[in-house]
C-alpha cells in the first residue's frame, strides 16, 4: 500500500467499514485528515472489489438494478449542472442519467455483479457467459423475451422467465427472482448512507456490499486489511 502513511491506524480505520462509516466520521474518530480518510477508503476497497463468484450453479438468478449516472466529487468539465446530496434523474423512468448493474446469484448464495457498458443482451451475455455452468437454469424477469431470453439461447442455457409486471412470479414452484431482488432491495438500502456515489467508484460499493453480506459478523478490521493488502502487511500492523 504505497503512499498511505499511518499503518498503525490502518486497523482502527477499518472497524468502520463494518457498519459503513462516512469519511467525515472515519478521519475524525482516526485522527487523519478528509482526504487521507478518502484515499484509504478506495484503496482498501480496490483489490476486495474484485472478489466475487467466479461460477454459478443450479437455478441462477440475474437480474439488473439501476443507479443514478453521479459525478460527485468531480468539480469540472461536468456534462450537467451538479446535484445536492444524490439528487434525482431529471427524465422520467429508465434513460442514460442511469447505469445498470447486473446481480446474479444462485441458491448457495454465491454472488457476481457487474456494471453494465450497455442494457443489451450482448453485454448480458459477456458476464454470464463465463459465469454460468454449462446446466445452470437461468431465472429472470421479463417474460421469454427480451436482452436476458436472448443471451440465454446465444450461450445455450436453459431459461426460465417470470413476468412480474403481470403477475407471474414463480414457475414450477422453484423458478423466481426472489432472491437477487431482495439482494437488491438490500444493496440499495445500504448504499443510502452515502448520499449517493460516484460512478467511478461504484464497483469499490458493490464488492464492499458483497464482502458484508459474504462474511457478516466475521468481517473484521484484521480479514478486511488481509483481503486489501495480504497477510504480510496485517502481521505488520498486529506488530507479529
Amino acid at each position: 500500500m504505497a503512499g498511505l502513511h499511518h499503518k498503525d491506524r490502518w486497523l482502527l480505520y477499518l472497524e468502520g467499514f463494518q457498519w459503513g462509516e462516512s469519511v467525515r466520521k472515519a478521519a475524525r474518530r482516526c485522527g487523519i485528515n478528509q482526504k487521507a480518510s478518502f484515499n484509504w477508503r478506495h484503496r482498501f476497497l480496490a483489490l476486495p472489489s474484485d472478489l466475487q463468484a467466479r461460477q454459478e450453479s443450479g437455478i441462477v438468478e440475474a437480474d439488473e438494478a439501476w443507479f443514478l449516472r453521479s459525478y460527485k466529487g468531480q468539480r469540472h468539465n461536468l456534462p450537467r449542472e451538479s446535484r445536492h446530496r444524490g439528487g434525482h434523474a431529471s427524465k422520467r423512468g429508465l434513460s442514460s442519467e442511469q447505469v445498470p448493474v447486473l446481480v446474479v446469484r444462485d441458491r448457495s448464495g454465491a454472488t457476481s455483479d457487474a456494471i453494465l457498458p450497455k442494457d443489451d443482451h450482448l453485454a448480458i451475455q459477456a458476464v454470464l457467459k463465463p459465469l454460468l455452468a454449462q446446466d445452470a437454469v437461468l431465472c429472470t424477469d421479463g417474460g421469454g423475451k427480451g436482452p436476458f431470453a436472448l443471451a440465454a439461447r446465444k450461450m445455450g442455457i436453459a431459461h426460465r422467465a417470470v413476468n412480474l409486471s403481470k403477475g407471474i412470479r414463480v414457475l414450477a414452484g422453484v423458478y423466481h427472482v426472489q432472491n437477487v431482488n431482495a439482494y437488491h432491495s438490500r444493496l440499495k438500502g445500504w448504499l443510502l448512507r452515502f448520499h449517493g456515489v460516484a460512478t467511478k467508484y461504484l464497483g469499490h460499493y458493490l464488492g464492499w456490499k458483497r464482502l458484508l453480506e459474504r462474511f457478516g459478523d466475521y468481517l473484521n478490521s484484521a480479514l478486511w486489511l488481509t483481503l486489501a493488502v495480504g497477510q504480510h502487511e496485517v502481521q505488520q500492523c498486529l506488530g507479529t
